[in-house]
């Protein structure tokens, strides 16, 4: 996601980072405020690659 173009996007898997202590998921906005998301009851062995839609 990059706030300086116009129109729908999303995030790609390089924007994306997962916190196993923290059960939180990071996402990079390109030109804007980062985007913090907890995920509680998180289950060992989450991936971004596998267990996150894009």
């Amino acid at each position: 996601m990059d706030l300086t173009l116009a129109g729908n996007q999303a995030f790609s898997l390089a924007q994306l980072t997962f916190n196993s202590g923290a059960e939180t998921l990071l996402a990079d906005v390109i030109g804007g405020a980062d985007l913090l998301v907890s995920l509680t009851g998180v289950q060992a062995g989450f991936a971004t690659s596998l267990d996150v839609i894009l």
